[in-house]
């Protein structure tokens, strides 16, 4: 089993959300786990990329995260931001987190993000719903998180904020799921072959 970190850690564990603070991401899930990271004195940043000030759930987001004591210190809001500064804010981050609720909307569709996420790989935090467990595997590939238990959230982080290699090892296990199930290539030339096939069958037919 891997050793866990030290109990003193001087930088924080760093967590990085892109999106636009809208309901269907649960920003107030992801900001309920942030505080009880805080009240149990854990070393966290969560850094906020996106589009959030173009629309009111986002900035009604930012306002409550900007005047809340326990949130104000531990998480920065970075604005919509150019490819390349966004790759290098991937590449710092200690993870990536995709919080979303638990409706049909979500059910039924499926976060192109996540894709983008896990290419990365760092260990991503991914809320449980909809298809997304048909593809990845908890503590595996990913961390799959419960949409709608804030301290259930807080528990995953702090378990690979305590084991860094396991961390690393998701990371990576997670990229590789990603390029197996995610190949947009792999698909796209058995889209082809399908279509080639279903075109020698009807030529067969009209024989």
């Amino acid at each position: 089993m891997n050793e866990p970190a030290s109990k003193f850690t001087f930088n924080p564990f760093k967590l990085l959300y892109v999106g636009s603070l809208t309901s269907r991401d649960s920003p107030s899930i992801l900001f309920d786990a942030m505080r009880i990271l805080v009240r149990r004195h854990l070393s966290i940043q969560l850094n906020i990329i996106g589009r959030y000030e173009s629309i009111s759930e986002g900035r009604h987001f930012t306002y409550i995260a900007q005047n809340d004591p326990l949130l104000r210190d531990v998480v920065t809001f970075l604005g919509e931001i150019s490819d390349q500064e966004l790759q290098r804010h991937l590449r710092c981050a200690d993870g990536l987190i995709l919080t979303r609720r638990n409706a049909q909307t979500e059910i039924y569709s499926f976060p192109t993000r996540l894709v983008e996420y896990l290419k990365v790989g760092i260990p991503v935090f991914v809320s449980r719903v909809g298809d997304i467990p048909l593809y990845l595997r908890h503590m595996i590939d990913a961390m799959l998180i419960s949409p709608d238990d804030p301290e259930s959230i807080a528990d995953s982080v702090v378990q690979l904020v305590n084991y860094p290699a396991r961390a690393k090892t998701i990371g990576l296990q997670g990229r590789s799921r990603g390029q197996e199930c995610f190949n947009r290539q792999i698909y796209a030339n058995r889209i082809i072959e399908f279509a080639k096939e279903l075109k020698s069958k009807c030529l067969l037919k009209k024989i």
